[in-house]
């Protein structure tokens, strides 16, 4: 009897050892399976933006030191991930690249829910895509984890971007480098409220300049070395984005 007593005791001790205290869960509340892989739609458009905001709930009756490992298994284009107020990492950071980063701790209060994190993938254009894997875990007990890999795929250009206005073809509007300054070339057929919104890859707005009448040239200010994303803005909307790199 003794030894049965000590089974169930060893049991019980390595149950709660591997207990899953985090758990990720969606806008609606609804709680996502460990391994769950989903792809997400969502797109903001001010800066055609395909996101997914990272829901976590601490389920133990302690207080957790929460750690994320952001695991990009695949990436074609622009990734950023970022924290929201309250949180040590509270700011964007730019990803480009396959490999593991990770963020935080941040104290999670027992039972707590909270939405402290979200990701982005900028759309270019169609081939826009990626996959990646987040896991949150106890930063004190690592083995106390839970994961979900969220895709970020080619759809979203055809049900977000492509879906908010008219897509222009390229060849009407051309941004590009002379000298200091960023210029754009433009040429469209119908009459529009245009203009070209210059941000950085961190979605922080930097430039923003009209484009008069149907045809011409307008320049932009010059800007800082680095990569900015430019979006054409018709009647309020954004029409398209594209990368460019400032030398």
């Amino acid at each position: 009897m003794k030894k049965f007593l000590l089974f169930v005791a060893a049991a019980m001790l390595v149950g709660s050892a591997n207990a899953q205290s985090l758990r990720f869960y969606d806008q609606e509340g609804n709680l996502y399976d460990d391994g769950a892989v989903i792809t997400t739609y969502e797109v903001e458009s001010e800066f055609m933006n395909n996101t997914w905001h990272m829901n976590i709930k601490n389920t133990s009756d302690k207080l957790i030191n929460v750690q994320i490992d952001v695991v990009m298994e695949e990436i074609n284009g622009f990734f950023q991930f970022c924290g929201n107020g309250g949180v040590t990492t509270s700011m964007c950071y730019p990803i480009m690249a396959v490999g593991t980063t990770s963020y935080g701790p941040y104290a999670a209060a027992a039972g707590s829910a909270d939405y402290y994190y979200h990701a982005a993938m900028m759309i270019m254009d169609e081939n826009s895509a990626a996959r990646a894997k987040f896991v949150a875990y106890d930063a004190n007990n690592p083995d106390d984890k839970t994961t979900l890999t969220v895709i970020f795929n080619k759809e979203a250009y055809d049900k977000g971007c492509a879906s908010v206005g008219s897509v222009v073809a390229a060849s009407k509007v051309n941004v590009f480098q002379r000298g200091a300054n960023l210029v754009c070339n433009y040429n469209f057929e119908t009459a529009a409220n245009r203009s070209i919104v210059v941000s950085s890859i961190v979605g922080a707005r930097v430039a923003d300049v009209a484009l008069d009448g149907n045809n011409g040239e307008a320049v932009i200010n010059r800007l800082p070395k680095g990569v900015y994303v430019y979006t054409l803005v018709e009647n309020g909307r954004n029409v398209k984005s594209h990368k460019i790199v400032v030398r």
